[in-house]
């Protein structure tokens, strides 16, 4: 599935735009880790959502993008993203709202500051985070 998907997804343009070439073994490890790790992820996304959310609850496309950034925050810690003031930022896939850009972020955000505290430290401040 993963090589299907690869074959037929990865290089196209969406919307008239070329995506950036993506880096095909950290997708398959990303899809294969998500999916080993489904329950344990599951359940760190759901100690960020607010109260009346589950993961169940989530679209299916939301809950795969979340168990794939809950995996690399996990389980990857030799994958860095770029702070933007202590931030995680996913860019907007054309097909999706705000919303659920913001919903995502929010998700990953909170569960950086749980897992990689040490990355989101202020210069300067031991033990102080930004945000």
């Amino acid at each position: 599935m993963i090589t299907e998907f690869a074959g037929h997804r990865l290089d196209e343009a969406v919307d008239g735009v070329n995506l950036v070439k993506p880096d095909r073994a950290l997708f398959a490890e990303l899809v294969r880790g998500a999916a080993r790790n489904r329950r344990d992820l599951d359940d760190m996304i759901a100690a960020v959502l607010v109260e009346d959310w589950t993961v169940e609850r989530l679209e299916t496309l939301l809950a795969c993008i979340l168990r794939a950034g809950a995996h690399e925050l996990a389980d990857r810690p030799d994958v860095r993203r770029a702070w933007s003031s202590a931030n995680m930022s996913i860019s907007p896939m054309p097909s999706m709202a705000d919303k659920e850009t913001g919903l995502i972020n929010g998700v990953l955000d909170r569960l950086a500051r749980e897992l990689r505290p040490d990355e989101l430290a202020v210069p300067g401040g031991p033990g102080k985070t930004a945000g």
